[in-house]
């Protein structure tokens, strides 16, 4: 339980801190987890954010709420 509410520094955490699964913030995630999709949202991004390692590997950013951008998923 304690990953699911650590606020990183970025966020307003204790310096050093870093982010735990609900508050990692877009300057936290620089390396790509190989073989997967991760979506990230409420990050202050002005669209929606992709940045891909290969087909596979893809890390996305988005923040809706800020600017009305939804990121929308399809099987297709």
């Amino acid at each position: 339980m304690e990953s699911i509410f650590r606020v990183g520094y970025v966020r307003g955490g204790k310096e050093g801190d870093k982010g735990g699964i609900f508050w990692a913030d877009r300057a936290e995630l620089k390396d790509v987890i190989s073989g997967f999709r991760q979506i990230v949202g409420h990050n202050r991004v002005d669209d929606i954010t992709v940045v891909r390692q290969d087909e596979k590997t893809v890390i996305i950013f988005c923040d809706c709420l800020r600017n009305d951008k939804y990121l929308i998923l399809d099987n297709s």
